[in-house]
């Protein structure tokens, strides 16, 4: 086989290889990765978003959402192809916790593992080296209030949550709070809308249903807004139903995009035909506070694949000093 051929061939593998990689990523829905060791913090599962991160905790959930702009001016392709370091200006941040009010001190739990496992080697301190961790697709709270369940996943690449009510009445004890946020308001449509220094993100306005003797019975439902504090108002008819379903939906519409924001830079295969990217994933960091901070880019992945890229076997995520290419 001569050179030129071979050559013609490896350009074309790895093409295919960068088509790929670049379609499942942008497909990709939201996981929740449970924190075994390997960040600081005290949660218990991570979702990763192209533009920050949702932090589960005991009770609330943390949002570090980042500047979408500033980040696209930061990594540009332009610059990537050039070869030119990461910057080092300050990256605007800003942290909101959903906090539910009166609610019991409840964790979330993984529902639904994945078949690929993540690894971890973050730091110089081995300890928190982490491996054979399996990212969930969906994460629940149990009990937050009587008899209720509400569990968060993705659906066409839209963060949702489902309130379960076996108990009608538990609607009416339903309150949380954004806390860190700059301003809170119900829009024209009843959609709550939710503003930080870095862009806004708005909870859709809920579509309910209930259950009585088996049957599905749809009634209406939307927000109230007083004092800060947010909670649910519905038909009448809610109240006589057997069970509930509340379904509203988060859509961060100052960062979408994909979940996650990833730069291929590099690719390879082993004897056993399987495929190896490597790339710079931009990570966001856990902070227990709220509000406006700054922060800088340090992290680095590897994503092994099977032979026939249907899926990933592992990944292998670990950070270095920004100064190093």
């Amino acid at each position: 086989m001569n050179r030129t051929l071979v050559m013609m061939k490896r350009r074309l593998f790895f093409g295919i290889i960068g088509l790929l990689l670049s379609f499942t990523a942008g497909a990709q829905e939201a996981v929740f990765v449970p924190n075994e060791g390997q960040w600081d913090g005290d949660f218990q599962y991570k979702a990763p978003l192209k533009y920050g991160a949702l932090f589960f905790e005991e009770g609330a959930i943390q949002m570090v959402l980042r500047d979408a702009h500033q980040v696209e001016d930061f990594r540009g392709h332009a610059m990537h192809e050039a070869g030119l370091s990461l910057p080092i200006d300050p990256l605007r941040t800003h942290a909101v916790r959903l906090k539910w009010l009166n609610a019991n001190p409840v964790k979330g739990t993984g529902m639904a593992p994945l078949e690929y496992y993540h690894n971890y080697f973050i730091g110089s301190d081995s300890s928190h080296w982490k491996g054979g961790i399996y990212p969930h697709s969906k994460i629940a709270y149990q009990n937050l209030y009587d008899q209720s369940k509400v569990v968060f996943y993705t659906a066409g690449g839209r963060l949702k949550y489902d309130w379960h009510l076996r108990n009608p009445s538990t609607l009416s004890q339903i309150k949380w709070q954004y806390e860190g946020a700059t301003g809170i308001s119900l829009n024209e449509e009843g959609a709550l809308i939710v503003e930080t220094s870095v862009g806004e993100f708005m909870e859709s306005i809920p579509v309910a249903w209930g259950w009585k003797d088996g049957e599905r019975v749809d009634f209406g439902i939307w927000y109230t807004l007083k004092n800060e504090t947010i909670g649910f108002k519905s038909e009448s008819i809610a109240k006589s139903l057997d069970s509930l379903v509340i379904d509203p939906q988060l859509i961060f519409t100052s960062f979408s995009g994909s979940l996650t924001d990833n730069w291929g830079f590099s690719a390879t295969y082993d004897d056993q035909g399987r495929l190896y990217g490597a790339g710079v994933a931009f990570a966001t960091g856990y902070v227990a506070s709220t509000g406006a901070f700054q922060t800088t880019y340090n992290d680095r992945s590897t994503l092994r694949c099977g032979s026939c890229l249907c899926y990933r076997l592992r990944g292998f995520y670990w950070s270095v000093p920004n100064n190093i290419q």
